[in-house]
């Protein structure tokens, strides 16, 4: 057998034991070794590889029994793993192990098993170091030099889409490129491994060429690099950053990724959307978030608040009289995330601060010549086509088409998120593949219409 050096003898007879090699009860037909003081295995856990690669560690990881003396957490699960029971430990990292069955979930291992196949070097550089202060980046055809910090604070990196900030930076030479990126997304690894793929992923460009959305946060349009997965899915790097455990501001334990069963479902702590596929969370304390919402800017700047940095805030346990959003003019719930100033005093719903697209770019094209997705910087907000808000939020929809009730060939129409241009209609059919966000300020109107 594969995880025991002696011939196993298989037991064909009902009797209740408990597993070397996973540390679980059988009831029937086990493996044993004699020789080795009558170790007993299930006859799945003979079979268990002896060494494998797991999405949730860099390093391969070898079947070893026992595991050793010691406080041990699985690097999956994070629950204790019993030292005197077989687990998967990594050579590299002396206090790294995994749960027999936790390593060999369908989810965490690739189905490959690893024993005398050599082991390859994965890491590749994503740029080519020309000096002390210039790069070539495989994202970008120009040499780039580094700046350090200052000067570019409100340029977007081309990697995250965020603005540079008081962060060390790149920065092409080339006089007429503005291409830009943080030092950190610079430095982003070409593969790595991920818990939400079983299989390495790879960093891609951005593509135009047909809208997608990240298969952890729903996201769409991100106009950064983007992870892909061995299923050509997409992972943005905000979601493909997340390690587990994660530690987040919103909660005083560590969350865990959580596997969601067919039928099973999780409410978003932050949102209060339910979610059927990936979250994080404590179920100690039955605690969730969606990856959307643990991944939200905990910094946002927008021109109307004069530049001042607004705070993700996670809630006031003791507010005092009511909250009203400066942007879309209802009542928030102090009780839930919002943005917030203290410079100007203001508080803000999340979505109204950044709508349902976060990470776009304005003037990019979203399907064809038609459609263009802007920023919404403007004093006098357009009003959407589809729910008849003023749009809040920091992108809008612009479309055209052409109108035959009118002496106008074309007609224009607004809208103020993902979630109303794809119900409205004018969405192509690409566009109905991708999951909907609703807005909180859609559902509101759409009730207060029904009123």
């Amino acid at each position: 057998m594969k995880i025991h050096k002696h011939t196993l003898t298989l037991m064909p007879k009902l009797i209740s034991f408990v597993c070397d090699a996973c540390g679980t009860k059988g009831d029937r037909s086990p493996y044993i070794c004699v020789q080795c003081d009558f170790m007993i295995f299930h006859q799945k856990c003979a079979r268990l590889p002896r060494v494998i690669n797991v999405n949730h560690h860099d390093h391969r990881v070898s079947f070893k029994y026992p595991l050793g003396l010691g406080e041990w957490r699985c690097g999956v699960c994070w629950e204790e793993i019993d030292w005197s029971r077989g687990a998967y430990s990594c050579s590299v990292c002396p206090r790294y192990a995994i749960h027999s069955l936790c390593a060999t979930r369908r989810d965490v291992w690739d189905g490959k098993e690893l024993n005398g196949v050599p082991e390859k070097v994965e890491y590749i550089e994503p740029f080519k170091r020309n000096d002390d202060n210039t790069i070539t980046h495989f994202a970008h055809e120009h040499n780039l030099t580094s700046l350090g910090q200052g000067g570019e604070e409100s340029s977007l990196c081309g990697g995250c889409v965020c603005p540079i900030g008081s962060c060390t930076f790149y920065k092409c030479l080339e006089s007429k490129c503005s291409f830009i990126l943080h030092e950190t997304c610079a430095n982003l690894r070409k593969k790595k491994r991920h818990f939400l793929s079983p299989q390495p992923l790879t960093l891609c460009l951005e593509s135009y060429l047909l809208p997608y959305s990240c298969e952890a946060c729903h996201q769409v349009f991100f106009h950064g690099f983007s992870y892909s997965t061995y299923l050509r899915k997409r992972l943005d790097i905000f979601c493909s950053s997340i390690t587990v455990p994660f530690i987040h501001g919103s909660h005083d334990h560590h969350l865990l990724y959580l596997q969601q069963r067919s039928g099973d479902v999780k409410t978003c702590q932050s949102c209060g959307m339910d979610e059927t596929e990936v979250v994080i969370g404590c179920m100690k304390c039955d605690y969730f978030l969606d990856f959307r919402c643990a991944t939200l800017p905990l910094t946002v700047t927008l021109p109307r608040y004069d530049d001042h940095p607004l705070t993700l805030c996670y809630g006031d346990e003791k507010p005092s009289g009511k909250y009203w959003c400066d942007i879309c003019e209802r009542e928030t719930n102090p009780k839930t995330w919002f943005y917030t100033c203290k410079d100007c005093g203001v508080t803000l719903h999340v979505f109204c601060v950044v709508g349902d697209i976060i990470y776009a770019k304005e003037g990019k094209h979203i399907t064809y010549d038609n459609n263009s997705l802007l920023s919404n910087n403007s004093s006098s907000r357009p009003l959407c086509h589809n729910c008849h808000c003023r749009c809040p939020g920091s992108f809008i929809f612009r479309v055209e088409k052409w109108s035959y009730s009118t002496k106008i060939r074309r007609e224009v129409k607004f809208f103020c998120s993902y979630y109303c241009f794809t119900i409205s209609g004018y969405a192509e059919r690409e566009f109905s593949k991708i999951k909907l966000r609703c807005p909180p300020w859609t559902i509101g109107n759409q009730i207060q219409l029904m009123e």
